[in-house]
């Protein structure tokens, strides 16, 4: 939600994880069959889930150079270096598949 918010994009939040359990549903299985969230699903059916992976894509297709450098410079390598490195395997409190 933060990329979200920082874009000011147009959006709909449905709340699946936690005290919702919602994200062990077929439905949300069929679209992150981790059953972990975030998942994001965009207007044409596009569906991509992983945190890192949707703050990229985000930043790539609607906020060039505003959440990470434009270009493929040595500081855009350094930030998705420390974005990598951030799993949720590292938070003890989370239980994550495949970490």
């Amino acid at each position: 939600m933060f990329a979200i918010g920082e874009l000011k994009l147009p959006h709909q939040r449905i709340d699946v994880g936690g005290p919702f359990g919602r994200n062990k549903e077929p439905a949300y299985l069929a679209m992150n069959p981790n059953g972990l969230v975030p998942t994001l699903e965009e207007e044409d059916g596009f569906l991509l889930w992983e945190s890192n992976s949707i703050i990229r894509y985000l930043a790539a297709k609607y906020g060039a150079g505003t959440l990470e450098p434009s270009t493929c410079t040595p500081v855009r390598s350094q930030a998705n270096g420390w974005t990598g490195s951030f799993r949720c395997s590292d938070l003890p409190s989370r239980r994550c598949s495949g970490a």
